[in-house]
């Protein structure tokens, strides 16, 4: 087997990256979760820790639309912040109601390690990057 050559940087990223996205199948999560074998307890976590990312995502997409110059870009962003507020975020609070998850559970849950430095990477590209980086910092890997 030969190497391949690939022209476009976005089809290399994407060829490269395939041995970690065929993986994140096999991940016990996302195994246990569509077997429907996931523990409640593991599921509750999860959306907790979600419901933080969630929030934090959609202020940067705002953010990064107001500090964006090019007008398209903004609209993107902003566009994204307002479907994931009316798409994920709803979809959470459903989930909160019958998993009757408190805003007193909610305030009392540590941050996961990993979910606050994912989200601090992002403000760090928001603050300090360019418009470009931010959105690279939230593209999925």
């Amino acid at each position: 087997m030969g190497e391949v050559k690939i022209t476009k940087f976005t089809d290399q990223l994407f060829y490269m990256a395939q041995p970690v996205w065929i993986k994140s199948y096999k991940h016990p999560f996302i195994k246990e979760i569509a077997s429907g074998e996931l523990a409640p307890s593991v599921f509750r976590y999860y959306l907790l820790q979600d419901r933080y990312y969630l929030e934090e995502f959609g202020k940067i997409h705002g953010l990064a639309a107001q500090k964006s110059s090019d007008a398209r870009t903004a609209e993107f962003l902003r566009a994204n912040a307002e479907n994931l507020k009316n798409g994920e975020v709803e979809i959470r609070k459903a989930f909160f109601q019958q998993l009757a998850i408190s805003s007193d559970e909610i305030q009392l849950t540590p941050i996961a390690p990993s979910a606050y430095n994912y989200v601090n990477h992002m403000y760090e590209q928001l603050y300090h990057g360019t418009t470009q980086r931010t959105i690279a910092s939230l593209l999925p890997v």
